[in-house]
């Protein structure tokens, strides 16, 4: 029974019975792995903008160390790739190569370490839609009392940082607040010892409105036509401070009631004349960008409706509905196509282009006393649709071929290169058919070489401009058979639905 190796590290397993009188050399090997998966400290060395981080099995390979010192001199952001996809694993990394490090497995995310930096990062091993992931502290994880101030940088706190009274008296130096520091209020009769403010220690115009404590000055303070409008605060002349009838139209000047003089819900409907014209600058601000509509009680209020879906509705010069229910016959599915180009209809409004190239072509797997393979099938055509209008550019590739020996099967794979749309790897056109001989039997399908099927391209394309056009097509070749105990691959061909 032949070796097998640990999912994640490589570590061998040798078979029950193996390596008799050789297994302690594998033994070390597997030691040595191991320590450095708990406390190896590794210096990679990056070059470039790109570098794999492979783990080996059964060998020592720079993917099995713990710690990652990065080093050496990249030239950009170097994107470094865990291999293989599916080991899950868990890296200290220390960033010290003067560019940011992204690590990557798989389409699933990526996790970035600063120059300088030092992080952990977790690869999930889910294949090729794995995700590397980095470890971060959240604020349920910092103990109280854990930030002092030797671990804030100068300048780093501002005010939105600190809360409501938050900085008492004891947390301000003696001799800190001047003048200019006192608020409005600030110092109230129970911080002035008594006698200390005489007539000559306040100068002309010192005492306004906000030094003065409520209900403190009566009626025989005041001299008439000493106060005038400006000097009245807002809300600040109420009922019980006026005597009946002592305000008359006369007493009142122009402009003198602003807004801030009225109380609330003062004004009713038949306080504003029929001829006011009450400009919109004078109404509160709706959410903005929005369509008004009535409500309920026919009071105008703001809609879900943004202005951007109001202005779909621009050009329209029929009802939506009605164009709507004119397309209802579609969509039309039109034939599979394997050859020619085709006329859009003129009246259409959308298509779908499905292109599919040729499926590769089956062979006959060579064997000993069959003596029946001989050549490989040849891989399919791309398929190509095109309409410089409509901007369709679609190469839709063939599937590959079979081959007839097994040290060629590690080049059995799709072929690469779709493009102009959404690219769906081995749904196109069928793959031919492959035998595998054995003194003159013959299997069908039978391992292990086997020909692939085409790549498919989807391209989604609609406006007023998509009716009347042509689509310029070449089909993909069917991939040929190697021989004749195999079969080509399916022809290449184009699938087209109108709207």
């Amino acid at each position: 029974m032949a070796s097998t190796y640990t999912i994640n590290s490589g570590i061998e397993k040798p078979g029950s019975g193996e390596q008799s009188g050789t297994w302690g050399d594998t033994t070390n090997t597997n030691f040595d792995i191991i320590d450095r998966a708990l406390n190896g400290v590794g210096a990679i060395t990056l070059s470039g903008t790109t570098h794999t981080l492979t783990t080996s099995d059964g060998s020592l390979s720079d993917g099995h160390f713990k710690v990652l010192v990065l080093g050496g001199s990249p030239s950009g952001t170097n994107t470094i790739t865990i291999s293989p996809n599916d080991q899950d694993k868990l890296y200290l990394v220390k960033n010290g190569s003067g560019q940011t490090a992204t690590f990557t497995q798989g389409s699933g995310g990526n996790a970035s370490v600063a120059n300088g930096d030092m992080a952990w990062i977790f690869a999930d091993g889910a294949g090729s839609s794995a995700a590397v992931t980095t470890f971060t502290v959240n604020t349920s994880q910092i103990n109280d009392s854990a930030i002092t101030s030797a671990k804030i940088a100068d300048g780093t706190i501002v005010t939105a940082d600190i809360a409501d009274s938050a900085i008492t008296s004891a947390k301000i130096a003696d001799g800190t607040i001047v003048t200019a520091d006192l608020a409005d209020s600030a110092i109230t009769t129970a911080k002035i010892a008594d006698g200390t403010i005489a007539t000559a220690d306040i100068a002309d115009n010192a005492v306004n409105y906000d030094k003065i404590a409520d209900n403190t000055i009566v009626g025989g303070n005041i001299a008439n036509n000493t106060i005038t409008a400006a000097q009245i605060a807002a809300d600040a002349v109420g009922a019980s401070e006026l005597a009946n009838d002592a305000v008359d139209t006369a007493a009142i000047a122009d402009d003198a009631v602003t807004a801030a003089k009225l109380a609330s819900d003062a004004v009713v409907n038949a306080s504003v004349a029929s001829g006011a014209a009450i400009a919109f600058s004078k109404m509160a601000n709706l959410t903005a960008s929005r369509a008004l509509v009535s409500d309920g009680n026919g009071d105008v209020s703001v809609s879900a409706v943004t202005s951007t879906e109001i202005g779909y509705l621009d050009g329209v010069t029929s009802s939506v509905q009605t164009q709507i229910n004119n397309i209802a016959g579609y969509p039309q599915v039109i034939t599979i196509l394997t050859s020619g180009n085709y006329s859009i209809p003129s009246d259409a409004q959308a298509i779908m282009i499905r292109a599919s190239g040729g499926g590769g072509g089956g062979t006959t797997l060579f064997a000993s006393g069959g003596g029946l393979g001989t050549a490989d099938g040849t891989d399919g055509g791309s398929t190509t649709v095109s309409n410089s209008t409509l901007s369709i550019s679609i190469t839709a590739t063939g599937g590959r071929a079979a081959h007839y020996t097994t040290s060629n099967i590690s080049t059995r794979d799709v072929i690469s290169g779709s493009t102009g749309g959404d690219v769906i790897v081995g749904a196109g056109a069928a793959g031919g058919r492959s035998t595998a001989g054995q003194g003159g039997n013959f299997t069908y399908d039978g391992p292990p070489s086997v020909a692939t099927k085409a790549q498919v391209v989807h391209k989604y394309v609609t406006g007023n401009s998509v009716g009347g056009e042509t689509l310029t097509i070449s089909y993909g070749a069917a991939g040929a058979a190697g021989n004749s105990n195999s079969t080509a691959g399916q022809a290449g061909y184009v699938e087209i639905w109108v709207w």
